[in-house]
């Protein structure tokens, strides 16, 4: 009995793994496929991939909905941390254009109090 039980464990586990392999090769397709963006629907997208070996590998559509909403939600979440890194560069870039700013006038102003100084030590000497 435990023979049994350990074949049928096996099965289900080269099951599973094929179904694994399945799910990331078209899970792949997904994202080599350039015309699915992050505002893509499964009902636009479906016509693009049916016809692949990879679609017909899983036979399964709802298992295929399943992954593109999940490719769909990786889409968002990359678009999201995209946009994060725009908005940290762009306040970089103004920090240092603060900074640079800053420096200038208080270099200009530094320079303007040393004129000062001349001018009034030499009104002093004569």
């Amino acid at each position: 009995m435990v023979c049994g039980a350990f074949l049928f464990r096996c099965g289900a586990d080269d099951f599973f793994k094929k179904r694994k392999r399945l799910a990331d090769d078209f899970f792949h397709l997904l994202y080599s496929t350039k015309d699915i963006t992050v505002s893509s629907k499964w009902e636009d997208c479906r016509p693009l991939v049916e016809d692949s070996q990879e679609y017909r590998s899983i036979g399964d559509e709802s298992l295929c909905r399943d992954i593109f909403e999940e490719y769909s939600a990786q889409l968002i979440e990359e678009a999201k941390e995209s946009e994060r890194k725009r908005k940290e560069e762009r306040v970089l870039i103004l920090f240092v254009a603060c900074v640079s700013k800053i420096y200038a006038w208080h270099s200009f102003s530094l320079a303007n109090n040393k004129l000062d100084m001349k001018c009034k030590f030499s009104a002093d000497i004569g």
